[in-house]
């Protein structure tokens, strides 16, 4: 079964998995170097806005060795990076711990960018603007969390739900 929830068990598939995800983030590493290189090279670093995200957070082997997201909300799945960069209009790093969701790049990127009459799309998420000006601020005080994946034959629920706002969060 626990292949299928994503726990590892003995010490050495820890470590090896471990081993495994470093890895993955040094080859990501990588790639992301040769796309800010080839900005520099041609110029375009300071007219650029880039954009790192995740489609979930990483367990890390936490709540009983487990990794990946597999029917769980715990704060290790939800909490996702977004890191936004640009060197002429964020000169020095910053961090907020206001919600947001891949949901809000989309109106996000379109504010940046000027996008004329971006309202017409009827875009689901928040525009995170306000917040990239001030890490201080917020767009929205609850986020909506899904999870549904019947590809695992997993036994009990097949789906969780939740919302999440600061200080708890209500699953289903």
């Amino acid at each position: 079964l626990s292949i299928f929830t994503g726990h590892v068990r003995s010490r050495e598939r820890q470590l090896t998995y471990a081993r495994f995800y470093a890895y993955l983030n040094r080859e990501v590493d990588r790639q992301i170097v040769k796309l800010l290189d080839a900005l520099d090279a041609n110029g375009l670093t300071d007219d650029t806005i880039v954009i790192r995200t995740s489609d979930h957070g990483e367990l890390g082997m936490a709540h009983g060795q487990g990794r990946q997201k597999f029917y769980n909300v715990y704060r290790e799945t939800l909490n996702v990076p977004l890191i936004v960069s640009n060197p002429r209009v964020y000169p020095t790093p910053r961090q907020t711990d206001s919600f947001a969701g891949l949901i809000d790049l989309l109106p996000t990127v379109a504010h940046i960018g000027e996008a004329p009459e971006s309202e017409q799309y009827g875009f689901r998420g928040r525009d995170l603007s306000p917040i990239l000006a001030d890490p201080r601020a917020t767009v929205q005080n609850v986020m909506h969390f899904t999870y549904e994946d019947d590809a695992f034959p997993v036994k009990g629920a097949d789906c969780i739900r939740a919302i999440v706002e600061e200080g708890w969060k209500y699953a289903v």
